[in-house]
């Protein structure tokens, strides 16, 4: 898919019931968005912990890359200098995680 901001890459998967988007920004990428609040990796994670709606509480998630958090909206995560981002459209938590574990360990 087109990548924008601090994305260098995106793709969608949508299933009958369900679906996501899988945001990646790398250490470039970010850097070049130019966002002083968000320079790197780590503070996008800070971010998305921040940006957590739905009236659900931000949760830590162990053993994913650098540190990794699920919201409501979805997880993120960060290793090295490379951010991810799932965007939830209708799946669970623990197909978030699957998701996100199998993500990291491609980088």
């Amino acid at each position: 898919m087109p990548s924008a901001g601090w994305v260098a890459g995106q793709c969608a998967w949508n299933g009958p019931g369900s679906g996501f988007f899988l945001s990646v920004g790398t250490a470039a990428s970010i850097k070049s968005f130019g966002d002083p609040a968000t320079p790197d990796a780590k503070s996008m994670l800070a971010q998305f912990r921040q940006q957590a709606g739905g009236g659900v509480s931000p949760k830590n998630v162990p053993a994913v890359g650098n540190g990794a958090v699920l919201t409501a909206a979805g997880i993120a995560a960060y290793s090295g200098g490379t951010y991810l981002q799932v965007t939830n459209l209708g799946l669970t938590d623990d197909q978030l995680v699957k998701i996100m574990r199998a993500a990291v360990a491609h980088l």
